[in-house]
Order: structure tokens, then sequence, then C-alpha cells
């Protein structure tokens, strides 16, 4: 396991704020790594970073070429402000959103130093041994000769920070992380056959 990124580590401290009741820096250091990610892709695509505040450039890179639409409307989630009682819509979850987003960009730089795995091109699946729905959903993939890594986060503290970060603090297994940057969390075997373009059994 590589060393974390800043974007991993602004990550681990918006799930660490967040656990402590502050939510309100939990956003800011969200929005944080959102920006520390963006940076890495601007210089690995030889992009002139704007000048300016995180903020500033996750407005750039929602106008920019670089992502795709979904990835565009995401951003723009960093950028809304909070109504009078300092709350944002309740389907936007800021530090989710960032985790995912991060991997996103992670996976998009194809490199093992730059992604939570060895291997970004491979299916990820973020596990515990004595869970089962992990051992089902690991079932699924060896039955139909499905290439996947398996992590387990009892035994990788980084990792298990991560399962934290896309699940809203929580530990939730199995976390299926997809080269296209998608994941499902806890999936049911029917969903995530149909993710895998398998036929459903009769």
């Amino acid at each position: 396991m590589h060393d974390l990124s800043e974007a991993e580590k602004l990550l681990s401290k918006a799930v660490e704020y967040r656990q402590s009741g502050f939510e309100g820096r939990a956003r800011v250091t969200a929005r944080l790594a959102v920006a520390s990610s963006l940076r890495s892709l601007y210089q690995e695509h030889k992009e002139l970073l704007p000048a300016g505040s995180a903020l500033d450039l996750i407005r750039d890179a929602a106008r920019s070429d670089l992502l795709s639409k979904d990835q565009k409307s995401l951003l723009e989630h960093f950028t809304l402000k909070v109504d009078e009682e300092y709350n944002l819509p309740k389907e936007i979850d800021l530090v989710t959103e960032a985790a995912e987003f991060v991997e996103f960009v992670n996976i998009q730089l194809n490199g093992a130093n730059q992604s939570m795995s060895d291997n970004p091109q491979k299916i990820k699946i973020y596990a515990t041994s004595w869970c089962g729905g992990s051992r089902r959903a690991r079932n699924i993939f060896d039955t139909n000769h499905i290439d996947y890594e398996w992590i387990d986060i009892d035994e990788n503290v980084e990792a298990g920070k991560f399962v934290e970060s896309v699940n809203r603090g929580y530990r939730s297994v199995p976390t299926i992380v997809f080269p296209d940057g998608t994941i499902l969390t806890e999936p049911s075997s029917a969903d995530l056959m149909k993710k895998l373009g398998l036929s459903l059994p009769f």
C-alpha cells in the first residue's frame, strides 16, 4: 500500500471531523480534498492551474474538458452555499462525494502510486473475512471467473478509512469500487450481477 496522497489525508481528516460532530469543518476539508485531487489531475494533463482558492479551482474544473458531464455535475455540489441553518440539500453529502471524486481521479491518473489499490484497473472489494455479504460477493466473482482485488479492512487501516469516507463514517462491507469510479456498498446479489453484466438466475 502506497503512502496516502494529500487528497486522501484530507479525506481522512474530513471523516474525523464529521465523527467528532464538526460538520462544517468536515465539508470544508472535503472541498480541500477535491481541490487537491484536481491539482494532480491538472498537472497530469499539463493544464495551467487557475489562481485563487480551492473553490476557484473547483469552479474552473467544472467548466473544463478534463471531466465527464457527471463529474462536472458532482463538482457543482462543492460550490453550493448552505442555507440559513447551515444545511445543504439532504441528498448531498460532500464527504462521501469527495471520496468518490478522489477515487475517480486516482483511477484516471492510472498509476499504482496514485490509487488506494496497487492496480487501479482492477475491481476492488473492500471487505472483511467474517462478513457473510463479503463472502457472497466474492463467490459471485469467483464463480464467474471475474478478476478482482480483495482488500481486508481489518488488516489495512488506510482501506478502512477509505470505506468510512464513502459510507458516511460507517465501515460498511462489502464496498466494491469499479474502474469507472462507481461504488456499490452492500449490494444485493441481483444488483451486483447486473453491474457485472451477468444473467440473473431464474
